[in-house]
């Protein structure tokens, strides 16, 4: 007959049906068997199988959430009711550009005509004669006498004009330069107040420059 072991230790009990280790007085601990392995074994496989099977639901939504995303809707016609949605057109492809489509950069040098465009100094030196130039002056002014010495020895075409001699003169003197000062100068319908020998021959090639641009 075999003898009768402890529940809770698996040694073989006493005649007072206790182990030698319940004797001692310790803490009773369950003992593992190889028989639970098998329900660990379930236990596991069960869990692998619930996270693959949430994983997989979870993909599947979420692919379904894009591609709906992507399809266009398609219109109701007049039987099925009013239409919910508009249709979605693709995106059209963008044409590649040509190489002949962007404009190309030209590094030639300014051809001899152009060139032979630009005024010569003859031709300024000629136009600035045209220059009309008009100047209010009055008597006993050194300025006034100065200036029209320079403008006639140069052969300028100069027009005098004096205000003191003329009352029309000195409105359209005050009209162009309010203060009165003179001598005050009108080149090519531009107003130049006092005078400076450098500035008034400047304005006055200026102005002959532009005139030989327009003939040509």
């Amino acid at each position: 007959m075999e003898a009768r072991r402890c529940a809770t230790h698996g040694l073989v009990l006493g005649d007072d049906g206790r182990c030698v280790i319940c004797r001692r007085g310790e803490t009773p601990t369950t003992a593992t068997t190889s028989s639970d392995l098998p329900v660990v074994i379930v236990v596991v496989v069960m869990g692998v199988l619930t996270i693959a099977g949430l994983g997989y639901a979870a993909t599947k939504r979420l692919s379904g959430l894009v591609s709906s995303k992507e399809e266009p809707v398609a219109p109701i016609g007049p039987a099925d009711g009013p239409a919910t949605a508009d249709v979605v057109a693709p995106a059209p492809t963008p044409t590649p550009r040509r190489q002949d489509d962007f404009p190309s950069i030209s590094t030639s040098k300014p051809t001899a005509d152009a060139q032979a465009s630009e005024p010569t100094e003859e031709e300024i030196e000629a136009a600035k004669r045209t220059v009309p130039v008009t100047m209010y002056a009055r008597s006993n002014c050194s300025l006034c006498d100065s200036a029209r010495t320079f403008l006639k020895s140069r052969r300028y075409s100069l027009k005098e004009l004096d205000v003191e001699a003329s009352a029309t003169d000195k409105v359209e003197l005050l009209a162009l330069n309010p203060a009165g000062t003179m001598p005050t100068f009108v080149i090519d319908g531009k107003t130049l107040v006092g005078y400076d020998r450098t500035v008034l021959n400047e304005a006055i090639e200026k102005a002959a420059e532009k005139r030989v641009a327009k003939k040509k």
